[in-house]
């Protein structure tokens, strides 16, 4: 198993025990198969790739990192969906699916305000030919 099927299932065990379905029977992570698993990492692949365009995009932006963030999240939100499609395909609870989309949005808008702060500090630092100056 990859490692990011071992992220995925280390973040859906812990709500394994407190999630069963409406017909008694538990679900179980391990239940997903190599083919979701694909779909899963494809999709998110699609989502990474699509943050780090629209980044290159907005990187230079020099509104409020939060409201650039947002407006990069919204553009490559639906490149998430085809996760939920996927884990609703194999009968995965849907407070599951939510809170990993969750946790890869949060993850995502970590890391592209922390980009974005970061461009914005760089472009309004003071370069060390301006320091040299007299």
């Amino acid at each position: 198993m990859n490692k990011k099927a071992c992220i995925i299932l280390s973040t859906l065990i812990p709500l394994t025990v407190a999630n069963s379905r409406a017909d008694g029977e538990q679900w179980e992570p391990s239940k997903l198969s190599e083919k979701t698993w694909d779909q899963v990492h494809q999709a998110k692949s699609a989502y990474d790739v699509c943050l780090n365009q629209q980044l290159v995009k907005n990187i230079t932006s020099d509104a409020d990192p939060r409201a650039v963030t947002d407006a990069i999240l919204k553009a490559c939100e639906e490149q998430l969906n085809p996760i939920r499609t996927a884990f609703v395909a194999e009968k995965v609870p849907s407070e599951m699916i939510d809170r990993y989309l969750r946790q890869q949005r949060s993850r995502a808008a970590q890391s592209v305000v922390r980009e974005v702060m970061g461009a914005q500090a760089v472009r309004q630092s003071p370069t060390a030919a301006d320091q040299a100056a007299p």
